[in-house]
């Protein structure tokens, strides 16, 4: 009885800077938290998904393309890209309450991967994909539509920062930008 009478009184407060509410950052934080328990699998399994429905994507990763998911999906190389991602994506969810220090790590991984020469476009792909594979691996009795919803509002939030950042070396760096086509 507490919780019906608490949802009258509890605010469900939206932060400006995440756009997430209180409930969203608990319901990514729930979710993710098997996704993160089993890493490696789960790295593993993310990719090899990731590359059986989107082909062009694993033409992106040098040590990937042009080799048959079955000669990749129990390589060492596979199951330490795994990690990172998934690894990378925990801690983004561990900072939600820092909005400043996961803006930070944000802008990072924008730098990172164009100076790498992956294209804006393979985000907003991985960030659709992250939310079937999701669905696949957890169900739907723990993906509800209201943490849909979080991960929607949490890849929006990512990519627009990602985005931003990577249009923003484009115009301001100097580095040399590596070409992977």
């Amino acid at each position: 009885m507490g919780s019906y009478w608490s949802s009258f009184f509890e605010k469900d407060e939206l932060d400006e800077s995440t756009g997430l509410t209180v409930t969203q950052k608990r319901l990514l934080v729930q979710t993710w938290a098997p996704v993160d328990k089993d890493y490696k699998k789960n790295g593993v399994a993310l990719f090899v998904q990731l590359f059986e429905e989107y082909p062009e994507t694993q033409q992106v990763f040098p040590k990937f393309k042009d080799k048959s998911i079955d000669k990749i999906k129990d390589s060492p190389k596979l199951r330490a890209h795994g990690s990172i991602v998934i690894k990378a994506i925990s801690t983004m969810i561990q900072n939600l309450d820092d909005a400043e220090c996961l803006v930070e790590m944000i802008k990072k991984t924008g730098r990172d991967h164009y100076h790498r020469g992956i294209d804006y476009k393979y985000f907003e792909i991985i960030g659709q994909f992250l939310l079937q594979f999701l669905k696949g691996q957890l169900g739907t009795d723990v993906i509800t539509t209201e943490a849909e919803e979080a991960w929607v509002t949490v890849f929006k939030t990512i990519n627009s920062v990602i985005k931003i950042e990577m249009d923003e070396e484009a115009t301001q760096s100097s580095r040399p930008r590596v070409n992977n086509d």
